[in-house]
C-alpha cells in the first residue's frame, strides 16, 4: 500500500472507527483494441467486461452456440455470428451476479461492439449496425452512467 492509501485510510477510520477500507489493487483497467470485420473497437475496460468480449473469440468452448444471420454473398462462414446467453457467460467466468455481468456487457452494448437481441442473449456485431445500439441493457444508460440494479 502506497503513503496517499495509508494516510487515507488513516484519515477514513477517524470518521468511521468501525469500517476499513480493503484497497484492490488488482483490479484496475485493460487497454484493448477488438478488431471486428468491419472496424476495430479500442477501449479501456474493467477485467470483467475484457473477460467477457474475450469469451467471444472461443470458438471451441461448449457454451458457444453459432446463429445464421441472413447476408449476401456466397460466402456462408461469414454469416455466422457468435451468440452467448447470460447463463453461458456466469457458467464461463464463475458464479458472479447477474447483475453484474448485464452491466459489464453494457458497456459492449454501448460501443457498439454488442447487441441484445433476444433478451439475455448477446450477439457480438462484426459488421456496425447503422444508427447504432439502442443505448440500454438492463442498468445501462448509454454514455456509461449506471443505473441501480433491483
Amino acid at each position: 500500500m502506497n503513503r496517499l492509501q495509508e494516510e487515507y485510510a488513516r484519515e477514513f477510520t477517524k470518521f468511521k472507527p468501525d469500517k476499513k477500507l480493503q484497497w484492490l489493487p488488482h483490479l484496475g483497467t485493460v487497454q484493448l483494441d477488438v478488431e471486428l470485420e468491419d472496424r476495430t473497437v479500442s477501449a479501456e475496460v474493467l477485467p470483467l467486461e475484457a473477460a467477457l468480449i474475450e469469451l467471444f473469440s472461443e470458438k471451441g468452448m461448449e457454451f458457444y452456440v453459432p446463429h445464421i444471420v441472413p447476408c449476401m454473398g456466397p460466402n456462408l462462414e461469414k454469416c455466422i455470428s457468435v451468440v452467448w446467453e447470460l447463463d453461458h457467460f456466469i457458467t464461463a467466468v464463475g458464479s458472479l451476479n447477474r447483475g453484474v455481468i448485464i452491466k459489464a456487457l453494457g458497456t459492449w452494448v454501448d460501443l457498439g461492439v454488442l447487441k441484445e437481441d433476444p433478451e439475455n442473449t448477446f450477439v457480438l456485431l462484426e459488421r456496425e449496425e447503422q444508427g447504432g445500439s439502442s443505448g440500454m441493457v438492463r442498468g445501462h444508460a448509454r454514455g456509461g452512467e449506471s443505473l441501480p440494479f433491483e
